[in-house]
């Protein structure tokens, strides 16, 4: 399978528009729970318009994304929300409203540390789930770290998905912290987050 895939960190229009469905789909519930409700579309919409293509790696299979990750280092952010696109789809009080939540929650996953990479998102594609691409975006994570010259990687997981806190701590990333939010976060589908990391040698 890995000769069929092409691990790139540059995107088409239409891959652009796959790659935000794919997020969509996958961080919906907890992104529909605050800073876009309302309409699908508009959410989706708002998600493709604030990725930073640049900061993110893709699986690419026929021309088609299968699966990204989403790296913020250097002050850049893979998804950075943004004033302006809140307006566009909600109007001026929606926007106000979405921007203040999403400061809030910005508070909390800061990532400004020095030699640090964060991925901020992991996902492949529904029909693609179990073949693999998740590993291969995490190996493809680590040597763009290197190539950037950090030497830990950062990321968080909730507490309802333990099959990816297993993957994390099988391929040698290790808990620092857990934040509760309790029922702050409970409509998002979790109440817990684990704050990993990974030393890596460059």
């Amino acid at each position: 399978m890995k000769n069929d895939i092409i691990i790139t960190d540059k995107l088409s229009e239409k891959q652009r528009y796959e790659a935000a469905q794919i997020l969509y789909g996958a961080f919906g519930k907890k992104l529909r729970a605050y800073i876009l409700k309302g309409d699908p579309k508009k959410g989706e919409n708002c998600v493709r318009e604030c990725i930073n293509a640049d900061c993110g790696l893709y699986a690419l299979k026929d021309d088609s994304v299968m699966g990204f990750i989403g790296l913020d280092y250097n002050g850049l952010k893979f998804i950075d929300y943004k004033f302006s696109v809140f307006r566009r789809n909600y109007g001026l009080w929606g926007a106000l409203w979405r921007t203040v939540i999403n400061r809030i929650f910005a508070t909390f996953f800061e990532h400004s540390a020095k030699n640090t990479v964060h991925i901020g998102k992991i996902a492949v594609r529904d029909d693609a789930r179990g073949a693999g691409y998740g590993t291969m975006l995490l190996e493809a994570s680590f040597k763009k770290a290197k190539e950037l010259g950090v030497t830990k990687l950062t990321l968080e997981v909730i507490d309802t998905n333990p099959r990816a806190l297993k993957l994390y701590q099988k391929i040698g990333f290790k808990v620092d912290k857990t934040q509760n939010f309790g029922r702050m976060t409970a409509s998002a589908g979790f109440t817990e987050i684990y704050c990993m990391s990974k030393q890596i040698d460059c």
